[in-house]
């Protein structure tokens, strides 16, 4: 079992496999079992069920809750086919089982469900951040849609290696007013970025791109199939729009000015 796990230490016991070879009978009917061989087939007793050994309950005294109502828990456990805790207790609580009896539920451990468990799934992991604040900032649109269902346009513009995260309104979608948002919102208090990654939209083409170029500020347009080359404000803009529907939602925000509360609310978040 290589899964398996053993809170208890151990008994082991040596197994030898095989049969000892025994005096022939010249009985042609014996009365016991032989092989083809001649040799004698021990029999197997039935045995009566025992759990002590791989099942046991955790902070369980014997004033708190009686062994009969254990061994009782123990064999419905097994006759139920190792039910999870839940489901058991559940299952208990629809027959009317009293405080004991769901005590005792709660404290079962059973070393067959442990050996069985499935392994956890691993724990997300990601290359660390590098570099600082400025150096690569990525930039995309975020379509927003009010309480009275009209669509609203907002820019979402994160830097890589703190994730600092803004999005501000736009009441126009052309380049211009796009730039001039951008321009308002982060070349003015951060300065100038060592690279600016965007995508092909239309509103960072024409005059955006021209006023980075004057600044002298390098950019990279990714390509429409190839998205995940500005997976970071991909994620958080999804993350960003999912907060800002539920605040709409919860002020049923239809105004420009009560969008932008609500927008300055999930900034902060």
């Amino acid at each position: 079992f290589p899964r398996a796990r053993f809170i208890k230490p151990m008994r082991f016991a040596i197994f030898v496999f095989g049969l000892a070879p025994t005096q022939r009978s010249a009985d042609p009917v014996p009365d016991h079992d032989v092989d083809d061989e001649g040799y004698e087939i021990p029999r197997i007793r039935a045995q009566g069920l025992k759990h002590n050994d791989e099942i046991w309950f955790e902070g369980l005294t014997e004033s708190t809750c009686p062994r009969m109502v254990r061994s009782q828990i123990a064999r419905i456990h097994i006759n139920m086919c190792h039910p999870s805790r839940e489901s058991l207790v559940k299952y208990l609580l629809m027959c009317g089982a009293k405080q004991n009896v769901l005590a005792a539920a709660n404290a079962l451990k059973c070393a067959v469900c442990l050996r069985n468990k499935t392994p956890r799934a691993p724990r997300p992991s990601k290359m660390p951040r590098f570099g600082q604040f400025n150096d690569t900032i990525e930039i995309d649109g975020v379509h927003v849609v009010a309480f009275d269902g009209t669509a609203h346009h907002w820019l979402g513009i994160i830097d890589k290696a703190t994730w600092y995260h803004v999005c501000v309104p736009l009441s126009e979608g052309n380049s211009l007013h796009c730039w001039n948002k951008f321009l308002e919102s982060w070349l003015t208090p951060f300065g100038h970025p060592q690279l600016v990654v965007l995508d092909r939209d239309p509103m960072f083409m024409v005059n955006f791109v021209s006023e980075l170029s004057k600044l002298g500020i390098p950019h990279t347009m990714i390509p429409p199939d190839a998205h995940w080359q500005m997976g970071t404000i991909e994620r958080n803009n999804h993350t960003w729009r999912n907060m800002m529907h539920r605040v709409i939602d919860a002020t049923a925000a239809i105004s420009t000015q009560a969008l932008q509360r609500c927008g300055v609310a999930v900034n902060n978040a």
